[in-house]
């Protein structure tokens, strides 16, 4: 993890050794600097924090399955992030004692959406469940902070995540969701505007579209779609 100063383009170690180092983002106040990355042996994937005035980093996330993908909130007081959903009890109890089962697209585990406060130099913090039930690829959050735009399909299965993402829009304050956009055929990356107004995403024209070749945007909360390109 290397920090530049874009003025005089000096480059300074802020993470370095024998690390892998992931999805660097400042936080809203530009204070501090998240990242991935795994410390230890077996250790999973996890948020870390470090000041931009240097010191050491600070572990923000506790998950038994690892973090994909994060996001800040807009006001920095908190993370939102995506893990698969743990074992349960009798799963766990299974593998300890020896027994490794191997399932072919059966007991298939959610991939979740979640909520950590964030205050440096602290334990990691409860954690709250926001979506489960759907495999959660993606998210990005309003400048606003009103709502997150999280990209889900039925399973956690490479075809699905390919072929079958739909757009699903949350309401930070009631904790409600439901579907948005629900592209015909692959859905790319999306996008708030600055003003938090409008979401723009990439998608396929169709589901003979093999790319993902077009740009669209929505006015929240239910604008019709207009397409870009």
């Amino acid at each position: 993890l290397m920090l530049m100063t874009l003025d005089t383009e000096e480059s300074i170690p802020f993470i370095s050794g024998d690390v892998n180092i992931g999805s660097p983002h400042f936080s809203p106040d530009d204070k501090y600097i998240a990242f991935t990355t795994s410390r230890g042996k077996k250790a999973k994937t996890q948020i870390w924090v470090i000041p931009v005035n240097g010191g050491e980093a600070q572990v923000v996330t506790d998950s038994k399955t690892g973090v994909s993908s994060y996001a800040w909130s807009a006001d920095g007081k908190s993370i939102f992030y995506i893990a698969k959903e743990s074992d349960s009890e009798t799963e766990e109890k299974v593998k300890e004692e020896g027994y490794q089962p191997r399932y072919y697209e059966e007991n298939l585990k959610s991939r979740n959406l979640y909520r950590t406060t964030f205050e440096f130099a602290a334990e990691p913090a409860a954690v709250d469940t926001l979506v489960t039930g759907l495999a959660v690829w993606q998210l990005a959050i309003s400048p606003d902070g009103k709502n997150l735009a999280f990209g889900a399909s039925e399973k956690p299965l490479i075809d699905q995540k390919y072929m079958f993402q739909s757009i699903y829009m949350l309401d930070l304050e009631t904790g409600e969701y439901s579907e948005w956009v629900n592209p015909p055929g692959k859905l790319g990356n999306f996008e708030f505007s600055p003003k938090g107004d409008k979401l723009a995403w990439t998608a396929a024209r169709d589901s003979k579209d093999h790319a993902v070749s077009n740009g669209y945007v929505r006015t929240l909360p239910n604008s019709r779609t207009k397409s870009l390109t």
